[in-house]
């Protein structure tokens, strides 16, 4: 938006305006001014004798931000914050501790999309942030040797496997049961189970 700073009456004839310091014109008694961020103007009269000046600020709200988008597993909660902004308001407000407050916990039973909205000065802007809900899942199976013989008692590690740099790493392991049964409870996929020892005389993988 622009605004129209006008000079009073004992401010008229060779007037200088600046913006930050910065000369924007000569010799008008008023100007239109489409600042970018908060700014002050200045106005000088050199032409009086005692060298008179004026100044203003013009205050230009900052739009709210929201948080980066996030995910959290099914039936946690995770904590959003925006930063500038005033008379917050989020939306939608369910499964929000508070609407209004700059920083909310959300607890959504599906994958949602939360708006925060502001209004400062009359000036509007408004951001949003999906949580995505991981559902979880049970990875279930028997580890055991090549001619199908059990392995008690023995480690299974969870694999995890990123998909954007090709690389795997272990985030959980269990000890199988007598049986030789073992379980995971996951919430995204890209995963795999590998018995040890690493041997030849074990099988490494199972699928998921």
């Amino acid at each position: 938006d622009s605004v129209l700073l006008v000079a009073s009456n004992n401010y008229t004839g060779a007037n200088v305006w600046m913006e930050n310091g910065t000369v924007l014109s000569d010799s008008t008694d008023s100007i239109w001014v489409t600042p970018s961020q908060t700014s002050t103007y200045t106005l000088t009269n050199p032409s009086s004798m005692c060298n008179t000046t004026a100044s203003v600020n013009v205050f230009i709200p900052q739009p709210v931000v929201a948080p980066a988008d996030m995910s959290v597993c099914e039936g946690d909660s995770v904590s959003l914050t925006a930063t500038n902004g005033a008379n917050l308001v989020w939306s939608p407000n369910t499964s929000l501790s508070c609407s209004t407050c700059s920083t909310t916990m959300a607890s959504p039973s599906q994958t949602t999309m939360y708006y925060i909205s502001s209004n400062e000065f009359g000036c509007i802007s408004e951001d949003s942030v999906q949580v995505s809900v991981l559902t979880a899942r049970t990875i279930n199976g028997i580890a055991y040797q090549s001619n199908t013989t059990v392995l008690p008692n023995t480690k299974v590690l969870l694999i995890e496997y990123n998909a954007i740099d090709s690389t795997v790493s272990a985030v959980d392991s269990v000890i199988t049961n007598m049986a030789g049964e073992f379980s995971f409870v996951v919430n995204a996929s890209g995963y795999y189970v590998k018995v040890l020892p690493d041997s030849s005389s074990y099988p490494n993988e199972f699928p998921t």
